[in-house]
């Protein structure tokens, strides 16, 4: 039994890394130039300009991405859940990937991402390592629940204000990796 779940996890870290590898060459054959314009930063990423608004979104998407890493990572090792351990996977494997991607947008401007939670996910998670079973499993759900909204929430303004293409396009297909991700959430399936 513990051989089988080291196969399954060594099989998923592998496609993990393959999606980022792939997600990466994409997004390495982009050309970009960066430069200062007053007091803002202004990236242009295929002739198109990241502006305030855009350095915001993409500082608390990657924050939020972070979240849905380390809670699924979390989900996926404490659920006894096999539909769950699934959705833990899924969420690690998605969001990594989306920040993956990120992360190559942001260096195109001196945007440095944020790479951990901030309190509020950090006071969450430490909460949920306390709790087991079905508390665990309904906590989880829940708290996966608000990050996918919150992300759908600031993609779906980001979609419509941003002029930067690059971003848009990236923040549509978000929106939609986003939209499955709370599709699966609320199915009845985690009906506990």
């Amino acid at each position: 039994m513990q051989f089988r779940s080291l196969k399954k996890r060594v099989i998923i870290d592998i496609l993990g890394v393959l999606i980022l590898l792939v997600a990466l060459f994409i997004w390495s054959n982009k050309k970009s130039d960066s430069y200062i314009a007053g007091n803002s930063i202004s990236t242009t990423y295929t002739n198109i300009s990241f502006d305030s608004s855009d350095i915001n979104y993409i500082l608390s998407i990657s924050e939020l991405n972070v979240e849905e890493i380390e809670f699924g990572k979390l989900i996926e090792s404490q659920t006894q859940q096999p539909s769950l351990q699934k959705l833990g996977t899924n969420a690690q494997l998605n969001f990594a990937a989306t920040q993956l991607q990120l992360k190559h947008l942001a260096d195109q401007a001196p945007i440095e991402i944020l790479n951990e939670m901030n309190s509020t996910g950090r006071d969450s998670y430490e909460k949920l390592l306390t709790l087991r079973g079905t508390d665990f499993d309904t906590t989880s759900l829940s708290i996966l629940r608000t990050i996918n909204k919150s992300i759908e929430e600031i993609s779906q303004d980001e979609i419509h204000i941003t002029s930067n293409k690059e971003l848009k396009e990236w923040a549509i297909s978000l929106l939609s990796i986003t939209k499955t991700q709370l599709r699966s959430i609320n199915s009845k399936q985690y009906i506990l």
